[in-house]
């Protein structure tokens, strides 16, 4: 802050650029703030630059009448190795979601996580702690790595062997479950969890909305995303205008939507059966 304040001062032009650089900063989520001034709090949290899980829990709704399913998911990882080796972790990540005829929706979110290092100074095993959160009105059905169920955790053993899992009921409003597990130098890791969402979809008069939003990870630069919905052919569906829509593949019966997720994502989608 110091070196900010000294480049404003000794050259006034410059601060169009920097504010213009603090604001991709709090959007991607490289800068958060905290302030204990009640009001300028409750701004930097509408405005989602408080760094509050969720940062979102409503739908994007065009009327109030409608019946919405907010799909909300928010993954969190942790380096617990000693060592340095962020830098050469990539990521990619893709959520299917499948709806019944009924309305009813099952969805998968599967991250990958490759370590790229090869013997470099500071690296070696990426051991990570992984936080996947979901609304609370849904239900853990899966959770595997590379395609074998993980076991839960054995509150009765002091050092649990990894991989495990654990639920994570610490916040408000959502239900998560925790992975620890090691990658490998050279390797690359797949993490699934599948729910059952507690809403469907469609309301009595045999329509309704889906709103996806995934919170972006603080410090985290980029990770490649993928969406798939599959849909009963027969619906019609029409995403709603948003600033991501553009990016919607849609034929009948399928949605897909891939993007870079550089900051928080959110869009809707109406069905009508």
């Amino acid at each position: 802050m110091e070196a900010i304040l000294l480049k404003l001062q000794k050259d006034p032009q410059s601060g169009i650029a920097i504010m213009e650089i603090i604001h991709d900063s709090l959007a991607s989520r490289d800068i958060q703030w905290y302030t204990t001034h009640e009001e300028g709090q409750r701004a930097l949290t509408q405005f989602g630059w408080a760094g509050s899980v969720p940062a979102g829990n409503s739908c994007l709704l065009p009327t109030n009448k409608l019946s919405c399913l907010f799909s909300y998911i928010y993954i969190n990882e942790a380096n617990m190795s000693v060592n340095k080796v962020n830098s050469f972790v990539d990521r990619s990540e893709a959520r299917s979601i499948q709806i019944s005829e009924e309305g009813t929706a099952q969805e998968t979110v599967t991250r990958k996580i490759q370590n790229l290092s090869q013997g470099e100074s500071g690296t070696g095993v990426y051991t990570t702690y992984v936080r996947i959160f979901f609304p609370d009105s849904s239900t853990l059905t899966n959770l595997t790595l590379d395609g074998i169920s993980i076991p839960m955790r054995d509150q009765k053993i002091t050092k649990q062997p990894l991989p495990y899992g654990e639920l994570d009921t610490t916040l408000s409003g959502l239900i998560g479950v925790g992975i620890a597990f090691e990658v490998a130098p050279g390797r690359e890791r797949v993490l699934s969890a599948s729910i059952l969402h507690g809403k469907a979809i469609l309301a009595e008069n045999k329509e309704g909305i889906i709103t996806f939003f995934e919170q972006k990870q603080a410090g985290v630069d980029h990770v490649a995303t993928t969406t798939i919905v599959s849909y009963p052919p027969s619906w019609n569906v029409t995403p709603i205008p948003s600033a991501d829509v553009s990016r919607v593949v849609a034929k009948p019966g399928y949605l897909e939507y891939n993007t870079m997720l550089l900051g928080d994502t959110e869009y809707s989608v109406h069905f009508k059966r």
